[in-house]
C-alpha cells in the first residue's frame, strides 16, 4: 500500500548501483544521496504505489516502425510496453509475447507463409519484437501477450521493395 513502510536491505556493491532486496513486490522510490553510509547500513523505504496487477494485453502499447511497415528484406522493430489491468506500467518481464506477420495476397496469388517474429524480453516490462518480410506488399501484423491481442492488433503494415542499385535490371 502507498505509504506503508517496508524493511529492506540496501547493499552498495562497490561503485555500482545500490541493489534493493526484500520480500514481496512493490514499487519504491530510492534517493541514493542519503542512502550512502557505512557498509551494511539499513534504511527504511516507503512504497510509492501498490504492486502491479496482472498484465492486460488491451492496455499494452505497441509502437514503432513494425506496426506500419518499411522496406522488404530488412528487419523492422516493434517496441512493446506492458501495462496491468489498471493501466499501470509493469516493471518486470516474463509475459508470453508473440508476433506473426501474414502477407495479404493479391487476387490469383497463393497465400504467403506466416512469418514468426522474434521477441526479446528486457525483463523490465518492455519487449523488443522484430520481424522481416521477404517481399513488398501489405501485411497484417498480429502481436499478442499471453494469447490476447494488444491494442491496435492486427496492424496493417505496408512494405516497399528494396531499392535496386543503378544499372541493375528490375
Amino acid at each position: 500500500d502507498p505509504g506503508r513502510e517496508l524493511a529492506l536491505h540496501a547493499m552498495n556493491q562497490g561503485s555500482g548501483p545500490v541493489v534493493v532486496a526484500g520480500a514481496g513486490r512493490a514499487r519504491v522510490a530510492v534517493s541514493l544521496g542519503h542512502l550512502a553510509g557505512k557498509h551494511g547500513a539499513q534504511h527504511t523505504l516507503k512504497a510509492i504505489a501498490p504492486p502491479p496487477e496482472e498484465i492486460c494485453a488491451q492496455f499494452c502499447k505497441a509502437k514503432g516502425p513494425g506496426t506500419q511497415g518499411g522496406v522488404a528484406g530488412g528487419p523492422v522493430v516493434i517496441h512493446l510496453e506492458a501495462f496491468d489491468t489498471k493501466n499501470q506500467p509493469i516493471y518486470e518481464g516474463g509475459a508470453n509475447v508473440r508476433c506473426k506477420a501474414l502477407g495479404i495476397p493479391l487476387p490469383g496469388e497463393p497465400t504467403p507463409p506466416v512469418i514468426d517474429g522474434q521477441v526479446r524480453d528486457n525483463q523490465d516490462g518492455s519487449y523488443i519484437v522484430s520481424y522481416m518480410v521477404p517481399k513488398e506488399g501489405e501485411y497484417k501484423v498480429h502481436v499478442d501477450v499471453n494469447g490476447m491481442s494488444v491494442a491496435g492488433s492486427p496492424f496493417t503494415a505496408h512494405f516497399q521493395a528494396p531499392p535496386q542499385p543503378k544499372g541493375m535490371p528490375v
